[in-house]
């Protein structure tokens, strides 16, 4: 059985909270801007989200096997 390394748990709580954070901020711009709520909000978070976490991870080295 494989055992679950501390990234695989970390990562996608990580994408989440990132994902949320993004969302935030985006939608308070969008809302400033265009007094309105677009929808193209969420997937540019969902985006920038998933960029950052697999950047972040990259650059943590936790996304590699250790031999």
């Amino acid at each position: 059985m494989k055992r679950i390394s501390g990234w695989m748990v970390l990562g996608p709580l990580q994408f989440f909270f990132t994902t949320l954070f993004f969302s935030a901020l985006i939608r308070l711009r969008l809302r400033a801007v265009f007094d309105a709520q677009i929808p193209i909000g969420s997937a540019m978070a969902f985006a920038f989200a998933l960029v950052y976490t697999v950047i972040y991870w990259r650059f943590q080295g936790f996304g590699r096997k250790s031999d």
